[in-house]
Order: structure tokens, then C-alpha cells, then sequence
């Protein structure tokens, strides 16, 4: 009870923190956002909406580009600089963005600056929309062109850094199971994508945390997973935000000796992290339905229903659907060339190192990883209208997490077998 009680204040100062940091994010001028934004929009002139990254040779944008999300961070990027004459709490709830009718966010942008006529208000009340405490800053110095260049240089430090505290903390055995799986993601595409990039950072930077203050957080793990999904919900626009659970997890459960305790942990921290995600999102639409007296929680309550239902309506996907057809829609995804190529041979090598006595006893070493390795299959089943709506661009990203698991479970029983 007193974990809970604990949660419950975490989650209530961390909501309150929120709003305060979104208030005075929208309190800042945005003179120099918007010029440095108006910049900007050659990027999306040339590229669209979503298209792979035109700058680079045809094949390296099949292979390793494609899928950049430019239709969110369109969206992402109106809402830097855009303001309205509605009071500045107001705007920082609401999320105010120009939009025009038949075009996507991408357009919109283009046909801002075009000082294109009959322009509307468009709102997007029911995310927190934190990434614009770090955006609003950031475009206030540089564009989206040197933002892009600034994550292509980040990502992959954060990702040796990660790498470097593994081997130091006797997890050498398992980076080749990391650099093998981040493939999942398209790791070129996501330094390129705004939309892309916050679970990623999330996901690197609680794992490099959780190396480096390992000690510490010995007592703290479920308060630390608590923070790591009330983080994801604030930062993140719905993209694959289960991997900032699922890797973390799965980094725990190798450090973890007794497997008993790792599994019942697994459930444990999935709860927390669940109650810090889900938990801000409630408390954004009640707090916020009251702050400025509009009913905010109904519209999204019924839309994240919606999001969560088999059925689409006027969207890009069969009108109705079932668990199997999402699966089906997102697992494709895993075997575009040339990765399929990666992922027949890893499996082969794999198998046919794996020794076959005492199958059970190894499989029972490595079923924390096998739960862990289940939950994409969850995710879609509870989120099935936005895992195939979205399975061209990002939903079957979370499948990073069933084949980093499934690697590590390799690993692990050959380790085992020694």
C-alpha cells in the first residue's frame, strides 16, 4: 500500500510539473522559432509527407532510410512556434496548429508559409505535447536540418555509451544481441525523424541509468519504471512507446540471478510503468477539462477507445480486423530486404549452436525473456485500430523488443550451456 501511495504522489507532482513546464513553454517568444522554422521548410518541400530521405542515393533510402515520419513532425514542428490570442494556459493545454482543408500536416506547413488563404485551427488537447519544452528551445537556435544533423550525432554516442557500460558491467555478451536488433527501427531513419527520436532517447538513456546507478536503484526499481512511463507519456506522440519498457526489462532481467523473483518483478515494474503511462494521461484530461472548463476527457477517452478497438473508420485499413490480421500487418515489416537476410542467418547460427539436451531446463533459464519477448503481442492486441492504422510507419517498431529478448535468450543459454 505504501508503494502505491507513493506512486500516486509521484504521479501528482509529476502531472502538476507538467503543466507548469508546458506553461511556461508556451510563455516563451517565438520570433526566432518561426524564422528558423521558415527555414526549415525546404526539408519538407523536397521530401513530403512521408517519403524516404531524398538526399541520399535511391538504394540507401529503400534500405535504410525509408518510413520518416514528415506528416507528425509537421505537426510537431507548427506547434513551436504558433500562437493564438487564447490565454497562454489555454494554448498549452489545447495545442493550437494552423491546418487547411485536403492537405496533410506537411502541406499545411508549406501552405503556411506560402501565406496560402482559408486557413483553420486545428487542436490536439488530449497529448501532453512535452517535447516542446525541448523543441521550443532548440528551434529557437537552430532548424530542422541541423536538429536532424545534432540527432545523427547524439544517437549513435548514446548507443556506444550504452554499449561501453554493458561490457563494463559484464554484459559484453549480449551488445551483438543490441546491434543486431536496433536494426528493427531503421536506426538511420530515426535520428531524421523528430517523431522517431523521443523513444529512443527514452529507451537508451534509462538503460545507460540503470547501469550506472545500478546500486542505488536496488530498493527503487518499480518507482524508477513509475518515471520511466510517465516520461514516455509525456514526451512521446504515440509512436512504439512499449520499447521504453520492454528493453529496460529485459536489461533488468539479464542482471537479474534468480529467475523466480525476475519473473514476478516483470509483472511488478510492467504495472508501475503502465500506471506512470496510462496515469498521465488521465490525469492531463481531468486536470485539464478543469483548468479551463472544457470537457477535454470525454473526446479523448472516446478516442483512445476508438485506438484500441478492431474496427476503422474512414482510415487507411480494412474496415474491420482481427489480432491476427495487426500481427500479420506489423510482422512484415521485419522481413523487408535486406533484413530478412539478417534475421534467417542470426536464427540459423543461433539454433545450431544451441545444444538440445536438457531443452527444458535451458527454455526455463530464459523465460523471463520469453514474457518479455510476448509483449509487442499484447500491445497489439490491446491497441489494435493504432497498430495497423500505424504499421506502415512506426507501430511494428515495438517489435524491437521481442527480437532483442529472443537474442539475449539465445545468449543466455549458451552461457548456460558452458
Amino acid at each position: 500500500m505504501k508503494q502505491i501511495f507513493y506512486a500516486i504522489l509521484i504521479l501528482l507532482f509529476c502531472t502538476l510539473a507538467a503543466f507548469i513546464l508546458n506553461y511556461v513553454a508556451y510563455s516563451t517568444d517565438t520570433t526566432n522559432i518561426k524564422s528558423n522554422v521558415e527555414k526549415s521548410v525546404f526539408i519538407l518541400r523536397e521530401e513530403g509527407a512521408h517519403t524516404s530521405y531524398a538526399k541520399f542515393p535511391k538504394i540507401l533510402s529503400r534500405i535504410y532510410l525509408r518510413d520518416l515520419d514528415n506528416w507528425t513532425d509537421s505537426t510537431m514542428i507548427f506547434n513551436t512556434f504558433y500562437k493564438n490570442n487564447e490565454s497562454t494556459l489555454k494554448q498549452s493545454i489545447i495545442v493550437y496548429h494552423p491546418e487547411y482543408d485536403d492537405s496533410n500536416p506537411t502541406e499545411s506547413i508549406i501552405k503556411y508559409f506560402d501565406n496560402t488563404s482559408n486557413m483553420k485551427e486545428g487542436t490536439y488537447p488530449r497529448y501532453w505535447h512535452g517535447y516542446l519544452t525541448i523543441l521550443k528551445p532548440v528551434f529557437n537556435i537552430i532548424d530542422y536540418g541541423q536538429i536532424r544533423f545534432l540527432n545523427l550525432l547524439l544517437q549513435p554516442i548514446l548507443f556506444l555509451v550504452l554499449c561501453a557500460m554493458m561490457y563494463k558491467r559484464e554484459l559484453k555478451s549480449y551488445i551483438i544481441p543490441l546491434i543486431v536488433s536496433i536494426f528493427v527501427i531503421y536506426p538511420l531513419s530515426t535520428p531524421l525523424s523528430l517523431q522517431f527520436s523521443a523513444v529512443y532517447y527514452i529507451t537508451i538513456l534509462s538503460m545507460i541509468l540503470m547501469l550506472v546507478f545500478e546500486k542505488q536503484l536496488k530498493n527503487l526499481w518499480i518507482y524508477f519504471f513509475l518515471l520511466i512511463g510517465i516520461i514516455t507519456c509525456y514526451l512521446d506522440f504515440l509512436t512504439y512507446p512499449l520499447v521504453t519498457l520492454g528493453l529496460p526489462l529485459t536489461l533488468y532481467t539479464l542482471k537479474e540471478n534468480n529467475k523466480k523473483q525476475a519473473i514476478k518483478n516483470i509483472f511488478l515494474f510492467s504495472i508501475f510503468w503502465a500506471f506512470g503511462y496510462l496515469g498521465m494521461f488521465f490525469t492531463k484530461w481531468i486536470f485539464a477539462s478543469m483548468l479551463i472548463n472544457e470537457n477535454i476527457f470525454t473526446e479523448s477517452f472516446n478516442q483512445m477507445l476508438y485506438r484500441c478497438s478492431n474496427i476503422a473508420i474512414n482510415e487507411p485499413a480494412p474496415s474491420s480486423f482481427t489480432v491476427i490480421d495487426v500481427l500479420k500487418s506489423n510482422l512484415k515489416y521485419l522481413f523487408r530486404i535486406p533484413y530478412v537476410f539478417v534475421w534467417v542467418a542470426v536464427i540459423i547460427v543461433n539454433v545450431s549452436l544451441t545444444k538440445k539436451k536438457d531443452l527444458g531446463e535451458k527454455i526455463s533459464s530464459v523465460l523471463p525473456l520469453i514474457i518479455i519477448s510476448a509483449y509487442p503481442i499484447f500491445w497489439f492486441a490491446l491497441t489494435q485500430n493504432h497498430s495497423i492504422i500505424h504499421c506502415d510507419f512506426y507501430s511494428y517498431k515495438i517489435l524491437w523488443i521481442t527480437v532483442f529478448a529472443i537474442l539475449c535468450a539465445f545468449t543466455s543459454v549458451r552461457i548456460y550451456e558452458k
